[in-house]
Parts: C-alpha cells; sequence; structure tokens
C-alpha cells in the first residue's frame, strides 16, 4: 500500500488530490484486515497492530521455507529430501539417517603424546528416533567410515547373513 501511495505521490498529487486517490485505493483495497479495521474505527491500525496480525504469517512462512522437515503429520513423519521430494515414514528401519561429530575429547597414549580427536558416526532411525549403529574412530568421515556404522546398524537389528 506504502508503495502504491508513494507512486500517486510521484504522479505529483498531493493535498485533497491525493488524499481522495488514496481513498479510491482503500476503497478498492476494502477486503484487507486493516481496512476494516480502518472502517470500524475510522483511522488506520497502529504499527503494533499490524505487526501482531503479520506475525503468524510471517512465522509459518519463515518455518516453512527454512524447515529441512517438516514433521510429524498425524502418525507418520515426513521429510523432506534435498531435491525437494518428500518422504513418509510410516515405521521404524523405513528411514535411516547418518551424522557425523568430531568428538569433545583429546585421547592422549600412556606417555602424554596426543592421539588426536575422534569421530563419532551415527546412524539414526528416523522413526523412533534411536541410533542404531555407530562407529567412533581417529578416521574423518568418509564412505569407508559410514559403512562401517551401518554394517555396526544392520548387525544390531538382527538382519539374516550380517
Amino acid at each position: 500500500m506504502k508503495a502504491e501511495i508513494t507512486a500517486l505521490e510521484a504522479q505529483g498529487l498531493e493535498g485533497e488530490v491525493l488524499d481522495r486517490a488514496s481513498g479510491k485505493l482503500i476503497e478498492s483495497r476494502g477486503q484487507g484486515q486493516g481496512f476494516q479495521y480502518w472502517e470500524k474505527y475510522g483511522r488506520p491500525p497502529s504499527t503494533r497492530t499490524v505487526e501482531r496480525w503479520l506475525k503468524p504469517i510471517e512465522e509459518k512462512r519463515y518455518q516453512a521455507s527454512n524447515s529441512r522437515s517438516p514433521g510429524w503429520h498425524s502418525s507418520e513423519l515426513v521429510l523432506n529430501t534435498r531435491d525437494g521430494q518428500q518422504i513418509a515414514v510410516k515405521s521404524s528401519n523405513q528411514v535411516w539417517q547418518t551424522d557425523h561429530t568430531k568428538a569433545d575429547v583429546l585421547l592422549v597414549d600412556e606417555e602424554g603424546e596426543e592421539i588426536g580427536r575422534p569421530y563419532l558416526t551415527t546412524v539414526i532411525d528416523c522413526h523412533s528416533r534411536c541410533i542404531v549403529g555407530i562407529r567412533l574412530g581417529l578416521a574423518a568421515p568418509s564412505s569407508q567410515v559410514f559403512a562401517l556404522a551401518l554394517r555396526n546398524a544392520i548387525g544390531s537389528i538382527g538382519i539374516p547373513g550380517s
């Protein structure tokens, strides 16, 4: 609305002519909540009132745009993939996620020489949020480290032949 009034001012309108043009603009936009307020109380809503009206809309928009995982919907978990697809997780062991974390521990040997900081690789069941497999080692995250953590996870759930 402010941009439209600025455009009217840029056309050279001022004073009563600008007020009439603004009034027509307001009437044409009479569907909005702010204009109903204006009609009812005879003045525009305060900045704080408009902020209060817009806050839930902005929060919802921010949450939707920044959410990698929309979350639970009734009895299923909905996850977004990197390429924009949605996966509905309805049961345990349907979808696993992995995470690599450098531990906040510095390992030293018997003589006090630093060995390094280990990496913890976890495999997590998305439905139950349980850790189903881990790998703790000094090797940085790689496909081999991931495969070892996955092997641990498969062994923990008792799949025949693992």
